[in-house]
């Protein structure tokens, strides 16, 4: 990331502090760059040359769209697709008294010849209700 600096000058004192109380700590655009304004003594001098100097702003500037993507990202943990830790836990089951098969049938798909309806009516395993 690289840092640039300008240099405003005031016509006064008033306008410096107007300047100020308006544009420090503000964002510019959506870039996630924000302003840090600093006072700079009368006597400081520079010693690299200006890249750009401006007196006005021109009537077609357009500013440069961009963004610094190392200032807009996070570490957002999204749990929407996390694994049910449920459903984990029941098919790494080892044998166990506890565990029924009742436990694992919200999981697991019925077979092609069995019916909802016949599910709902406590029919038989196997029975799909032709005779």
């Amino acid at each position: 990331m690289r840092y640039y600096f300008a240099v405003v000058e005031c016509d006064s004192p008033a306008t410096a502090l107007h300047i100020y109380e308006q544009c420090d700590g503000q964002e510019f655009e959506a870039s996630s760059n924000t302003l840090d304004l600093r006072f700079i003594p009368d006597d400081q001098t520079f010693t690299a040359k200006p890249r750009d100097v401006a007196v006005e702003v021109p009537e077609d500037y357009e500013t440069q769209h961009f963004t610094s993507s190392a200032l807009q990202s996070s570490r957002v943990e999204l749990t929407w697709d996390e694994p049910d830790r449920v459903r984990a836990k029941k098919l790494r089951w080892e044998v166990n008294e506890d565990m029924r098969d009742d436990d694992f049938k919200q999981y697991l798909a019925s077979s092609s010849g069995e019916s909802d309806a016949s599910d709902s009516e406590g029919e038989g395993e196997g029975d799909d209700g032709s005779d």
